[in-house]
């Protein structure tokens, strides 16, 4: 019989628990009574009586269950337990004595009678409402833990999301197996429901043609199974690339898989199922059971439709760019040969105007005056060869895209045959032009037939798409005069345009797709706005920041003016705010303390010599966290076996060596065992969900609380380059000789673990991915203030952080080149005038609210990333209504948090701190990622993500590795009588690694 569990032996450690490290703030929440509660408390005998009842009390509020007998709770808890019970000073020496000591009182109660424990509790459950976990109970949570379940498989998810619903439904919590065989059925039951929703509209037909997926093709291919060459789906951006796309969507679509039902399940599980699908191989699937394989297979089909769309549409993009860009330098290339002549020519009109004048003012013959300049002759021949340099084509980019016009019109009839396109009103002649290209394409008609839609064609190309000038006249020309080649690529273009904009979206696309598509529906938003900490009121919310924003604006001018500011000052006679530098917070003497240190971990940890090798690190980490254990197989769902295979795998990954190579560097592997482990246990959840075990491992140490407090943290990418064959991630950057690149964007705490990270194009703007890290981890740290850099920030980047509940801090430069909106009069601010650009228009807000509360439901449920949504708003050209309104909220978190910048030195040097732990972060990680010249060679984005998750995992190992054994090390130094100073210990980072080998022969023996 399969065992009913759903965690795995380091999940339940604790669980069920009050942690040691619970904030105040939890503290507060959970173990406050009110006055009539701490009346009955105090009614009962005797001090043990009460602080044992208050104990049993405080344990069914959290975690929620009933307390144990010679059970502890932490110090913080029991102490403000016992002083929120202590009767009045002086008139009861005993309660006073032994608030001194109350966990002797709970000892003592322990002790005690039994019957009067229990009455105790059933006391409790009657006058606190709290109901027993009965058959009633477990019909109810099942019922709320459905929703979870349909969106997730993870275990402890919906062990954590079975936990909130008791809390809050005053359930008492039972034995924790008693949860996992609830969770177990939910899942199970949640798992079928996906499966129906998947298969119950199959036709017999459409079952035959998923199952020819797990077939040979003669017509696609000989050597390889339907799916296999489905799946490998990847190149470089060319004209053969496309169109090899295009044949898979083709044949995808054959099928008849409706996008519809893709949407009847959550699309967390929809993409889950879709990547264990990619992950089998055509055997293990043809062998599943029948509902199961179909459920796996159109899950397939919908997701890797979408996803080979988006990449057909972003290589569209790509080579329209290309276009230009070549037409550009093609055009600076011409003008570059034509330069001495024009300056020939330039210098001649000069000296015949000069002629000319002079004629004038003497009365003399103009005629002879021409020709003391140059013969009739050579000027005739010169007025040949400007009109020829003048000509439009000579100084217009267009004139020289007409020779891409083969490359774009071999992929773009087909393009606009499988694809299909929508769009909203404004964009209907548009949308009719592209039928027309698709006859053109095929060869049905040769010319652009007459009353061809032109009204999208921009200025700009007008004199290139018409032949005669004659046809800008009409309204939409009649045809016979239209360039058919620079009419297509026109359109073309203005439908890559249309589609960054989202006026133009494509059905069966994820990332083009129709952005209501993405949003939930009005009546589901105020349930999932629960969940968000907002005033959702919009006048109450108006009124709030309009009184915050005025008073920091009154009290900050008054400093201001009155030079009360610390490094901030007015500059005279200019009225320009100048922000002095920071200095470095670190002392001088925290470099010497930390070689100190750094020179005692190795022989701490028992190594040979003076370096830790980094296989023996990763080995001991996880015995202390068993972080593999979640890198469990797909089949089985269980930890692999081969442990050295995936640790080899994990490494392969991190530092860029890849599976042939450690394969190699490992005595006694093969490339078989770790490509086995990549295939069956390397998945983005598998990734997050072990990361999140080192994080909180990380985070709980104590000397990691000298580093902060754990509720702040910062984002930052770095570069990578990208050799070989590439995919859509790898993009040639902005700056000169960079070459192609991918950014990989992460996040790191304050405590200096990495806690997130996702590659991403150069071309995309980092802020876009802000949230993503805040809001998609698996730690158990919960982030209050996020710090990026300058570029790191856009103002709807401000308002969705707010609204989520985040406060996010970049660090701000140059204050004047972006002007802040105010809820006021910009006059009653003369000090801050320089930065001060107008007010905010709230009517915009007013108008939008209810739009924007649905953006922020829509994102915290999960039916759209942050990021998702953030890049389609940017993308609008013309100014979006919702966006707008984002805009203008943005705008006034802005203006607060840059008045907070002025005046609090304590925000700027803690942001400073906190970007600097980033870029310590990066040092490691281009120390760890070091083989290869550090350049990724993957060739498509899995592969790029399994790189970063790989890269990240192990540079969260060794810093937990670090705060381990420096917290032994400077217990080392304190018996040595040559302590560190403790003013010191916060400035100690475990971002260091020249005492780790990360190079050499691979060894992984047994612990």
């Amino acid at each position: 019989m399969a065992t009913r569990t759903v965690l795995t032996p380091t999940q339940r450690l604790g669980l069920l628990d009050i942690p040691e490290d619970i904030s105040q703030a939890e503290i507060e929440r959970y173990f406050t009574f009110t006055k009539e509660q701490i009346a009955t408390i105090r009614a009962k005998r005797g001090y043990h009586n009460r602080i044992g009842f208050a104990v049993q009390w405080a344990y069914l509020r959290y975690p929620g269950r009933r307390w144990e007998p010679n059970e502890l709770p932490p110090d913080t808890v029991l102490l403000h337990v016992a002083k929120q019970i202590q009767t009045n000073t002086g008139q009861n020496l005993e309660a006073a004595q032994s608030l001194e000591n109350p966990a002797s009182e709970l000892s003592r109660y322990s002790l005690g009678r039994e019957a009067t424990r229990h009455e105790h509790f059933q006391e409790l459950l009657e006058i606190g409402g709290f109901r027993s976990y009965d058959a009633a109970a477990q019909k109810e949570l099942s019922q709320a833990l459905v929703p979870v379940a349909l969106s997730t498989d993870s275990g402890i998810k919906l062990i954590e999301e079975l936990l909130r619903e008791m809390r809050v439904r005053r359930i008492v919590v039972p034995a924790l197996s008693a949860l996992e065989s609830l969770a177990f059925e939910v899942r199970a039951q949640a798992q079928e429901s996906v499966a129906n929703s998947l298969t119950q509209a199959l036709t017999e037909e459409q079952k035959q043609l998923l199952d020819r997926l797990l077939t040979y093709d003669p017509e696609v291919s000989s050597t390889q199974i339907l799916l296999t060459w489905i799946k490998q789906a990847s190149g470089k951006t060319t004209s053969v690339t496309i169109l090899r796309f295009l044949a898979r969507i083709q044949r995808l679509h054959a099928i008849g898989i409706s996008d519809e039902v893709g949407r009847l399940i959550h699309q967390n599980r929809l993409q889950s199922l879709a990547r264990e699908a990619a992950r089998y191989t055509p055997q293990f699937l043809s062998r599943a059971p029948t509902q199961k394989r179909y459920a796996y297979l159109v899950a397939f089909v919908l997701e890797t439709t979408a996803r080979l769309t988006d990449q057909v549409l972003a290589m569209h993009d790509r080579m329209i760019q290309s276009m230009f860009r070549r037409s550009e330098l093609a055009q600076a290339e011409k003008v570059t040969r034509n330069g001495r002549a024009i300056n020939e020519k330039v210098l001649l009109l000069a000296r015949l105007g000069k002629a000319l004048i002079n004629a004038r003012e003497t009365q003399s013959d103009p005629f002879a005056a021409i020709e003391s300049v140059v013969t009739w002759e050579s000027l005739a021949a010169s007025v040949a060869q400007a009109e020829q340099l003048a000509h439009r084509e000579s100084f217009n980019a267009l004139e020289h895209i007409e020779g891409h016009y083969r490359g774009i019109h071999r992929y773009a009839p087909l393009m606009l045959e499988v694809l299909e396109f929508r769009g909203h009103s404004s964009m209907k002649s548009l949308l009719e032009a592209l039928p027309i290209l698709r006859r053109l394409g095929n060869d049905e008609i040769r010319k652009v037939p007459p009353g061809a839609p032109t009204q999208f064609v921009k200025d700009g190309w007008k004199e290139y798409v018409f032949s005669e000038r004659k046809q800008l006249q009409s309204s939409a020309g009649d045809g016979s005069s239209i360039d058919r080649r620079y009419y297509e690529l026109c359109t073309l273009t203005a439908l890559r345009d249309a589609l960054r904009s989202g006026d133009v979206f494509v059905k069966g696309s994820r990332q083009y797709r129709d952005l209501e598509e993405y949003l939930l529906p009005q009546s589901a938003v105020a349930e999932a706005l629960k969940a968000v900490p907002l005033e959702t009121d919009m006048e109450l919310y108006l009124t709030k920041k309009r009184a915050q924003l005025q008073e920091a604006l009154v009290r900050v001018n008054q400093k201001l003016e009155q030079d009360q500011l610390e490094g901030v000052r007015l500059e005279k006679g200019k009225n320009r705010i100048v922000i002095s530098p920071l200095t470095s917070s670190v002392p001088v003497e925290v470099e010497e303390h930390t070689e100190r240190a750094y020179e005692l971990l190795p022989s701490l940890a028992g190594a040979r010599g003076r370096l830790v090798k980094i296989t023996d690190l990763l080995m001991e980490v996880d015995r202390w966290t068993n972080f593999t254990s979640h890198f469990t197989t797909l089949r089985q769902g269980t930890p692999p076996k081969d442990k050295e295979a995936l640790f080899a795998a994990i490494l392969a990954e991190a530092t860029n060596l890849g599976e042939v190579k450690m394969a190699e560097a490992t005595p006694g592997m093969t490339y078989e065992r770790i490509a086995s482990v990549i295939d069956n246990c390397f998945r983005e959840s598998t990734f997050t969900d072990s990361l999140a075990q080192l994080v909180n491992a990380q985070h709980n140490q104590e000397l990691a609380a000298l580093w902060g407090d754990g509720t702040t943290s910062s984002s930052d990418g770095q570069r990578f380059p990208v050799g070989g064959r590439r995919e859509s991630t790898a993009r040639s950057s902005g700056h000169k000789n960079a070459g192609p690149q991918v950014t990989l964007y992460s996040h790191l705490s304050c405590r200096y673990a990495p806690y997130h990270i996702k590659p991403i194009t150069t071309q995309e703007r980092e802020a876009t991915y802000v949230l993503d890290g805040l809001m998609y981890h698996e730690s158990d740290i919960q982030i209050k203030e996020h710090y990026t850099d300058t570029n790191g920030y856009t103002e709807q980047v401000f308002a969705m952080c707010h609204l989520q509940g985040f406060r996010f801090a970049p660090r701000l430069r140059d204050l004047a080149s972006k002007k802040l909106y105010i809820t006021g009069n910009c006059a009653d601010y003369p000090a801050l005038s320089s930065v001060l650009g107008g007010s905010v228009q709230e009517k915009v807000i007013r108008q939008n609210w209810p739009e924007v509360l649905r953006m922020v439901a829509s994102v915290r449920k999960g039916s759209v990333t942050a990021s998702l949504l953030l890049s389609r708003l940017a993308a609008y050209p013309k100014r979006n209504n919702v966006a707008w309104a984002l805009h203008e909220i943005g705008q006034i978190e802005r203006a607060l948090f840059t008045l907070n910048w002025l005046e609090d030195p304590a925000l700027r040097q803690r942001v400073t701190v906190g970007l600097n732990k980033g870029e310590q972060k990066h040092n490691l990680s281009r120390a760890i990622y070091f083989y290869r010249r550090g350049m990724m060679q993957e060739r498509n984005f899995e592969q790029m993500t399994h790189r970063a998750n790989g890269l990240n995992l192990v540079a969260a190992a060794i810093v937990l590795w670090n705060t381990v054994y420096l917290q032994k090390a400077i217990q080392r130094l304190q018996e040595r009588n040559a302590p560190i100073p403790p003013e010191y210990l916060p400035h100690l980072s475990p971002m260091l690694w020249d005492h780790i080998l990360l190079t050499g022969e691979y060894k992984w023996m047994p612990g």
